[in-house]
């Protein structure tokens, strides 16, 4: 709705627009044929959002709509039962029949034709292909299959549709809780059926992506997604809706909301007001490095790396695992220069299930740094705790810094920042101050959620990156593999037009909630903070 008016004109738009990418791609050795078929892509796109003969037919919004597809023909034929399975629709603001449209538009052979007693439209695109229209009364329908029209008009007429069940009143209720705002799009899922999809395809990759993505929404009935635009932030809402189940039967890791009640929450250490990078999350355990790791050679890899900490750090990473989370997180709050090269400052926690198991990977750690000697241990007593740390070069970023109590792990290249951490614990109160200028919706986006948060800084990252991008520069015209200058630039002026992208998930036992939102700075206040 509108979006296609307002996409060119935005920092993204510009970015993918065609000179800046013909520009980046020849940086990156493209051949003639490259930029053919960007712009071929990109001329598909924008003519079918901007065609004025299609806006005269469907008005100023279309609505795309994929049918609960037959399970036998999908497991024969996916890719044709999914595009037999569709639907598109929209409210058009021609008089006259259908067939104009598609004599206009297609110029291919139109006739019409009769299904179960509707006139439809049929629309030939190829030798191979065929396209059916149906017009009732102001509404247009499109579909390769025309039983699905016939289907639809049914369920219309018999008021036994989608629009009155309960899980679709849920959703359309979720969509209305924007009282104002420009939306740009809203969307409806049903859950159940997107399992029995998932369980049709047969690559492996997609399949194990896909299972993971269903494991995440377990319970969750039906999905109701929203993008829109409040006071010059442009938000990607999601809400699942849950059925009702006993929370005390899920196992624990389902439970994230439970896992987030203890007294220190990671927001508090390590969220400041000059962060610049951000990411919490309270499922960090063995499965977690396993999706990350996500490929056939799954167990492989995780062996390896288990054989690599063992070997490296002196502790077993299975052992480790079970010892802490499933809450953790990190942030990074500048970016300094290490006297060869620069280093983001970081911050990492953990939390703490096992305190003796994670004392005796801590010991072990030491030990094997010891043995190593490459670098000095010193300690210190702060507020209580142990900090441990070791210098490795002269200067405070390069060295390790490691603090243990007895609810959380914290890990630092820095020990001030520990020292800091500890000794001017942040209150909600201070909190509050730190993130209020992310605005009311994004700073209790990224500070109250119980499942997942994400923050970055865009603007105040390139400020920082720009230096490091010169280098980078730099380095690569020396050893004359091509500057990449206009790769650079173009990224550091996309990232120099936004304020922040923050991003949250809450789960709770009636629903699960996500959302991303994107905040710009007007032209004039780009890169000046």
């Amino acid at each position: 709705e509108g979006l296609s008016e307002v996409f060119p004109g935005t920092p993204t738009g510009r970015f993918l627009s065609k000179p800046v990418m013909h520009e980046m791609m020849r940086e990156l050795g493209a051949t003639e044929e490259d930029p053919e078929q960007y712009d071929a892509l990109y001329n598909a796109v924008a003519d079918v959002m901007t065609s004025s003969v299609f806006r005269q037919v469907f008005g100023d919004d279309a609505v795309i709509a994929l049918c609960p597809p037959d399970p036998e023909r999908l497991r024969d034929n996916p890719e044709q039962e999914l595009k037999k399975s569709l639907l598109a629709f929209g409210t058009s603001s021609s008089a006259g029949p259908i067939s104009r449209f598609a004599r206009m538009v297609m110029r291919k052979d139109v006739r019409n034709a009769e299904t179960a007693g509707l006139d439809m439209t049929r629309i030939r695109l190829d030798d191979n292909e065929v396209l059916y229209g149906y017009d009732d009364r102001g509404i247009i329908v499109l579909a390769y299959d025309p039983e699905r029209i016939v289907s639809a008009v049914q369920r219309k007429n018999s008021w036994k549709n989608l629009r009155h069940s309960q899980p679709f009143m849920a959703t359309d209720a979720f969509w209305n809780e924007e009282g104002q705002g420009h939306v740009y799009a809203r969307s409806y899922l049903n859950a159940k059926f997107l399992q029995e999809l998932v369980s049709a395809f047969a690559q492996q990759k997609v399949q194990n992506m896909a299972k993971a993505a269903v494991k995440e929404l377990a319970g969750v009935k039906s999905i109701g997604g929203l993008i829109v635009e409040t006071q010059g932030e442009l938000r990607l809402r999601m809400k699942g809706m849950k059925g009702k189940r006993d929370p005390e039967s899920l196992p624990e890791k389902a439970r994230p909301e439970k896992a987030l009640s203890a007294d220190e929450n990671l927001a508090f250490p390590l969220l400041q007001a000059k962060t610049l990078l951000h990411y919490r999350l309270a499922h960090f355990d063995k499965a977690f490095f396993r999706n990350v790791l996500a490929s056939a050679e799954t167990e492989q890899q995780y062996s390896e790396l288990e054989k690599t900490v063992q070997d490296k750090a002196g502790f077993s990473l299975d052992k480790f695992l079970e010892a802490v989370g499933p809450r953790a997180g990190i942030s990074v709050h500048e970016i300094v220069n290490a006297g060869m090269f620069p280093l983001p400052k970081t911050v990492a926690a953990l939390q703490v299930q096992d305190r003796k198991a994670a004392g005796r990977a801590l010991e072990k750690l030491r030990d094997t740094l010891k043995k190593q000697g490459l670098a000095s241990e010193h300690q210190e007593k702060v507020q209580g705790h142990t900090l441990y740390y070791w210098t490795i070069m002269p200067v405070e970023v390069t060295h390790l810094a490691v603090v243990l109590t007895d609810t959380m792990l914290y890990i630092a290249n820095g020990e001030s920042q520990l020292r800091a951490l500890l000794e001017g614990k942040q209150e909600p109160e201070t909190l509050a101050e730190q993130i209020r200028e992310l605005g009311e919706t994004a700073g209790a986006c990224v500070a109250a959620a119980n499942s997942g948060a994400f923050l970055v800084r865009p603007e105040r990252l390139a400020v920082q990156l720009a230096p490091v991008v010169d280098w980078l520069t730099e380095m690569m015209a020396a050893n004359g593999t091509g500057s990449g200058r206009k790769i650079q630039e173009e990224v550091l002026t996309l990232m120099r037009s936004f304020d922040f992208i923050a991003a949250c998930s809450d789960v709770t036992e009636t629903h699960v909630r996500g959302e991303v939102i994107f905040k710009t700075l007007p032209a004039g206040n780009q890169g000046k903070k």
